[in-house]
């Protein structure tokens, strides 16, 4: 009797979830996603402002391993300073869209050159520094470039941001 109870269970399961999966409606990937504009709006005046804080890194075959940040966020939306021992050149704060959102898990997105950071013949000196902003507070990454220890390769990397502070400007 028991074993028939559960012979008869996992029938249900099983048709009700082919029934389920039969009549799901598959996603038109073709379809750009939508952002209504978001991406274009300004920067939010409670953002300008210097910032400063340290990215830290769990792979200990990496070096720089952490990052102390220190940058300006200006009205324009452009941002001056240095992660680490480079320096930001051309960098811009802007809002990601949707499905930079989706990938990053950030609302925003500092996007400059790293002047002093190592990265491959064929890649970009770009250095990314995805952040959520909390009040006077943010969370999120930075990406780049760093150099394996070992064999001295240049690898794309990341590090987590572990605090990140803003600062009143005197």
């Amino acid at each position: 009797m028991r074993n028939r109870l559960v012979l008869v269970c996992t029938l249900v399961a099983f048709v009700l979830g082919a029934a389920l999966v039969g009549h799901a409606i598959p996603r038109d990937e073709k379809k750009p996603v939508t952002d209504h504009g978001v991406k274009m709006l300004p920067v939010k005046a409670e953002l300008v402002g210097e910032w400063r804080g340290l990215a830290e890194t769990r792979n200990f075959r990496v070096a720089p391993e952490s990052l102390k940040l220190v940058f300006k966020i200006n009205a324009d939306g452009t941002v001056t300073g240095r992660v680490g021992d480079w320096k930001l050149v051309d960098a811009v704060c802007r809002r990601t869209d949707a499905s930079e959102r989706q990938n990053w898990m950030s609302d925003f997105v500092i996007i400059g050159a790293a002047e002093g950071m190592q990265y491959p013949a064929n890649g970009k000196n770009q250095i990314m520094i995805t952040v959520d902003f909390k009040g006077m507070s943010a969370y999120g990454s930075v990406r780049g470039f760093a150099v394996q220890n070992k064999t001295q390769a240049i690898v794309k990397h990341a590090w987590n941001i572990i605090h990140l502070n803003m600062y009143p400007i005197k």
